[in-house]
């Protein structure tokens, strides 16, 4: 998760102050490291109206739902996709996004990804876990979760598109 903050806000950094996406790594790094980034995003939830208190120790705020399923792989392979689309719809058939204007958001639901993509990963392997308040929207949500993930066949020597595909996931983002 670290990787990806700092790539992000490196590129947005690189892009906004005119540094190389190296300088920008560095910079967001750096207040990363020395905290001034976690206490911008206290000043920002607190700014929407939020607890800033999720901040510094989301347990005592945040709830975890009572409710817990797997999506488990179908197939042995490399993960190679996961429908980011599919797993939101899914999150929101739980409760975490607005089905209808004004509808409440229930903030203790959610989806866990258990495995990156670029993984191996065999049959019955679980690929995320699932949180929810009810077995009703727990059973409504899963055929999104289901449909979200894509697994192909591969061979010993297939190789791995992880370290490119970070990159270029990055690059990809902002062009």
């Amino acid at each position: 998760m670290r990787e990806v903050a700092v790539s992000l806000s490196g590129a947005m950094v690189s892009l906004g102050k005119g540094v190389s996406f190296e300088d920008g790594c560095a910079l967001a790094a750096e207040k990363l490291d020395d905290g001034s980034a976690l206490a911008k995003m206290k000043v920002l939830v607190e700014a929407q109206g939020g607890d800033g208190r999720v901040c510094e120790d989301p347990e005592t705020v945040l709830s975890i739902a009572p409710e817990k399923a797997f999506v488990k792989a179908k197939s042995g392979g490399r993960l190679a996709r996961i429908d980011a689309r599919a797993v939101g719809e899914g999150v929101k058939r739980l409760g975490g996004g607005r089905m209808t204007l004004g509808e409440p958001i229930d903030l203790s639901v959610g989806a866990l990804m258990l495995v990156k993509t670029g993984a191996d990963v065999s049959a019955g392997d679980a690929l995320l876990e699932i949180r929810s308040s009810c077995q009703d929207k727990l059973k409504a949500s899963l055929p999104f979760f289901e449909k979200a993930f894509f697994v192909e066949k591969t061979t010993l020597d297939s190789p791995r598109k992880g370290e490119e595909m970070k990159r270029s996931f990055v690059l990809g983002t902002i062009r």
